[in-house]
């Protein structure tokens, strides 16, 4: 690329995040104002609008920074480990061996296992008319009992309402009478 001018090659093991930048700082917007501080850094890539990677061989200058009269917050970040040759792992994956821990299902005892549809068993007669009374049919049962109490509390606003209904009436053609 003849036209562009060759990147920076600046070797600095400390990394610093920088924030509170003005909205859409530039790579040429942050290197002017590194070289106007007189600090040794490199932007290295943008973390978001506000937000960048600067690398130095240097510390950050003393004081407080300020970028156009705002000031801003910058972070010395700590240094990633690095993965030495004992890190790599070459060869086929080891198989797991099973944990005799109790657990019945990698031990090969599934109970369901042999289930099918035809060896099912049939209810019996005496199996087949129990009732049954579970968490379920005792949670139906009683809201048919609520059900119960309010068509009955219903039926009885309804009959006050029509002796009301005839009250109201009855007052209405007295006023009328009168």
């Amino acid at each position: 690329m003849p036209g562009v001018a060759q990147p920076q090659n600046n070797p600095g093991d400390k990394v610093y995040k920088i924030q509170n930048l003005p909205f859409g700082c530039t790579k040429l917007m942050l290197q002017n104002w590194v070289e106007a501080m007189q600090w040794d850094a490199c932007p290295i890539r943008a973390l978001g609008p506000q937000t960048w990677l600067v690398r130095s061989a240097d510390d950050i200058p003393p004081g407080i920074l300020m970028f156009n009269s705002s000031p801003i917050l910058a972070r010395l970040l700590p240094p990633r480990d690095q993965e030495g040759p004992d890190k790599i792992l070459l060869g086929p994956r080891p198989k797991i061996q099973p944990q005799q821990n109790g657990d019945p299902w990698h031990q090969g005892q599934d109970p369901w296992a042999s289930y099918g549809p035809a060896k099912a068993a049939m209810p019996t007669s005496s199996n087949a008319h129990a009732p049954q009374h579970g968490p379920t049919e005792k949670r139906l049962s009683e809201q048919d009992a609520k059900i119960a109490t309010m068509q009955a509390s219903i039926e009885q606003l309804t009959q006050t309402q029509k002796t009301h209904a005839k009250h109201v009436e009855s007052h209405i053609k007295q006023a009328a009478q009168r």
